[in-house]
């Protein structure tokens, strides 16, 4: 390893050090930051939930590291497995090792069978697709899905994200968060997806009131243009969030006194998971 530095990297041979300037932020960075591993996660991340195939200029230019460095990072963790390189294109995809520790994190999340019949019910009885998202940094990661029968739906895939203040997954597990997180992730610029995402910090802490009163939050076009979404945490004993679980669709399809009409069967389903999970 070369030299310490707590300067940002400004091309190939920047220093691949240790920052331990300071402790930890408001906003939730570490205390000691080792930016070549900082780096390699950023590498790791271009691939994205279809593990689309790369070029090192491809991935230098997504994370802002110089070509050079790309390439040893790459070639290191080649070496390691988590990434693999076509012999032909040349071009890198996540490797297996990736996948195994992907997979040991994902069981952390697995609701389990009788929790999975629940959702497989909900989805019968609205004809609607039902996900489940957690809440990661100011994202909801989608860990599970139930895609429902119409002929219009929203499909996500399986380790996506979404900025949490627009989704309706989002709000719901944020109302019921810790004031100290919910405070981190106001602290940023809430990224607008539609224009009728909410972005303004204190009119996002008068919904979040609203939600907790009502025990379940709306998504109308936040996410999507054309898509409605209703959800509801999914609480621990404690009271707190680990998860949230929603029905989406089409707006044309989901008015708002159908979406309405569905938090009684959402609020129910969440019950039943959270007495599966205990």
């Amino acid at each position: 390893m070369q030299g310490t530095s707590s300067s940002p990297r400004t091309g190939d041979n920047e220093p691949e050090g240790i920052d331990n300037s300071g402790a930890k932020t408001e906003t939730g960075g570490p205390r000691y930051s080792v930016q070549v591993l900082i780096d390699a996660a950023a590498i790791l991340g271009t691939f994205g939930p279809r593990n689309t195939p790369l070029g090192v200029a491809e991935i230098s230019k997504s994370v802002g590291v110089g070509r050079s460095k790309v390439h040893r990072l790459l070639d290191t963790l080649r070496f390691l497995g988590f990434v693999e390189q076509d012999s032909v294109s040349r071009k890198y995809r996540l490797g297996l090792r990736t996948f195994e520790l992907a997979a040991a994190a994902a069981s952390r999340f697995d609701l389990g069978p009788a929790a999975r019949q629940a959702l497989q019910e909900l989805v019968w009885a609205t004809g609607e697709t039902v996900n489940v998202g957690v809440l990661q940094g100011a994202d909801v990661l989608y860990v599970d899905s139930v895609r429902g029968f119409g002929p219009l739906r929203l499909e996500v895939e399986l380790g996506s994200r979404a900025p949490a203040n627009a989704t309706a997954m989002g709000k719901a597990i944020m109302a019921f968060e810790s004031s100290g997180r919910v405070s981190r992730i106001l602290s940023r610029p809430l990224t607008a997806l539609t224009p009728n995402s909410i972005t303004d910090p204190v009119r996002l802490q008068e919904e979040l009131s609203r939600i907790r009163e009502l025990g379940y939050s709306l998504d109308d076009e936040e996410s999507f243009p054309g898509i409605r979404c209703i959800a509801v945490p999914l609480l621990s004993y404690s009271g707190l969030p680990i998860a949230a679980i929603a029905i989406s669709g089409p707006s044309g399809r989901l008015p708002m006194s159908r979406l309405l009409s569905l938090v009684e069967p959402l609020k129910q389903t969440a019950e039943r998971i959270s007495i599966a999970k205990d």
